[in-house]
């Protein structure tokens, strides 16, 4: 069975930043894995000190990815306190990508104002150089093809221009779904800003609700595979009338 791996720092962060495009190849009969490396540290960051809401979380996190088709996996590396330059946490990382031995892999943008968000991206970058070294034990022959990079949030990632879309409006719904789970975090207000980003990248490419992604290798894509699977919900940034994407040229 052919794999996509998902890799984000927060428990929410797959879901949200794609969510729509991990549905989609579930229900083209592909294994979805979210990884998360931040999995413990909220009981001081964000509840007060309670440790069963914390549970509670990592429990519904597991079920947010469950209703995508996705199987969670959680590193317990500490919310924002993930190191830096951790050559411990690029290994996990690289175990869990040669267990998976995904086709496509979808990180997080390297540019953004979380700095959790920015290591986790600069560990899995690291981790895909050179996977079979990093994780260890016997090689494996990997099927890695494509590395794509989402966005966090309108307000967390910078810099970032699309250089491609995928249409979710079929799988928006349940997108909102997979957030309701997140009971703890109160959940409406995630839905409210997926809603306002899908629209916004929506916009600019001609469809109802839209992820946006950036191209990161091994190498380029020329004979990428996403065209056959995605077909017309597939759109290159850019237009007629932008050619270049939506940027202004002075």
């Amino acid at each position: 069975m052919s794999a996509l791996l998902v890799i984000g720092a927060h428990l929410d962060e797959c879901e949200y930043g794609a969510g729509g495009i991990s549905r989609k190849f579930a229900k083209l009969g592909w294994e979805v894995v979210f990884l998360n490396t931040v999995g413990r540290g909220y009981d001081v960051t964000i509840f007060g000190g309670d440790r069963e809401k914390e549970r509670a979380f990592l429990r519904q996190a597991e079920e947010a990815a469950g209703v995508l088709g996705a199987r969670k996996v959680i590193l317990r590396y500490p919310d924002k306190r993930f190191p830096e330059n951790d050559l411990q946490a690029v290994s996990d990382i690289a175990k869990v990508v040669k267990e998976v031995n995904p086709e496509v892999v979808l990180i997080q943008w390297v540019k953004d104002h979380h700095h959790d968000h920015v290591r986790t991206a600069r560990a899995s970058l690291e981790a895909l150089t050179q996977v079979n070294l990093f994780a260890g034990g016997e090689p494996i022959k990997l099927n890695l093809k494509e590395v794509y990079a989402y966005e966090a949030g309108i307000a967390q990632t910078t810099d970032f221009e699309p250089d491609f879309y995928v249409d979710i409006a079929e799988e928006i719904e349940e997108v909102f779904s997979s957030f309701r789970k997140f009971k703890a975090l109160g959940e409406e207000p995630l839905v409210e800003q997926k809603k306002v980003q899908a629209r916004y990248r929506g916009m600019q490419s001609g469809f109802k609700y839209a992820e946006a992604f950036k191209f990161i290798g091994p190498r380029a894509p020329l004979r990428s595979i996403l065209p056959e699977l995605l077909g017309e919900a597939l759109r290159p940034a850019g237009s007629m009338l932008y050619p270049w994407g939506g940027k202004d040229y002075l």
